[in-house]
């Protein structure tokens, strides 16, 4: 007799353990059996009636079926659900190449798609003086951008051409960390003004010229786009310019970006 009544405590608790967990938008939690699940609907057997009928119910109304196995199939986010017991607490995250972002974070407008582009307008190497950038990036908490920017360099002397004024800028970005990147940029990175000095021997008299221009070359920035909501916010970043093409002029200083950001 006693063998009989293990057998069967054995054969229930395998029982049990095998069963399927459906949990339901609204709370409730049905321990059951699953058939098969065709289109939206599931069709499924109640454990405390293995033999009885087959029981349908809608996909809608399905948060989540936890199998026997241990796997898990999500049907539907819940709304204002009542906490589930006995099941961990699904977090409103999800990741994406080992990294956990949040879905109301507002550094990503869509969270299943994490590429996204905005215009910048402000004053700096990138923007190429006072000018107009275009940028994008991909990835999720780590990724890769791109950008390019027009703009006029502030001219007090009025002895430059027009175009040396109109800079162009182009360059790539590594996001470590959502907004905070490293920026390779090239294009023009100074305008300059050397005086050349001529003695003339036969009235003995020093002169002077100056030549004004604008070099070519390539920065390096340190910076951060901080989006103070989901479409706006502030590009701020400093480093340094190496000049490239004039050798008479200094090589390399110190340059800067600040800008307001528009994302899309």
């Amino acid at each position: 007799m006693k063998s009989i009544i293990t057998v069967f405590f054995l054969l229930h608790s395998i029982f049990s353990m095998a069963q399927d967990v459906i949990y339901k938008t609204n709370g409730d939690k049905i321990n059951a059996k699953i058939i098969e699940i065709v289109d939206n609907l599931i069709k499924y057997k109640t454990t405390d009636n293995i033999n009885g009928p087959v029981r349908n119910i809608n996909s809608s109304e399905v948060f989540m079926i936890k199998y026997a196995n241990g796997q898990e199939e999500l049907f539907k986010e819940p709304k204002n659900t009542p906490p589930i017991k006995n099941i961990q607490s699904v977090e409103n995250t999800k990741s994406v190449s080992g990294n956990e972002v949040k879905k109301d974070d507002k550094y990503f407008i869509d969270n299943k798609n994490k590429y996204f582009t905005c215009f910048a307008f402000g004053y700096g190497q990138t923007y190429g003086g006072l000018g107009l950038k275009y940028q994008g990036r991909i990835g999720n908490i780590m990724g890769f951008g791109y950008h390019a920017g027009v703009g006029r360099v502030l001219d007090f002397s009025g002895n430059y051409k027009s175009s040396d004024l109109f800079w162009v800028n182009a360059g790539v970005k590594f996001f470590w960390f959502k907004g905070c990147y490293l920026d390779l940029s090239f294009g023009n990175v100074l305008n300059y003004a050397i005086t050349m000095y001529f003695y003339d021997d036969f009235i003995h008299r020093t002169s002077s010229w100056t030549r004004y221009g604008t070099a070519y070359g390539t920065s390096l920035l340190v910076g951060i786009d901080l989006f103070f909501g989901k479409h706006f916010g502030l590009n701020v970043a400093a480093g340094g310019a190496f000049n490239l093409t004039e050798s008479s002029a200094p090589r390399i200083f110190p340059t800067f970006d600040l800008g307001f950001i528009a994302k899309f």
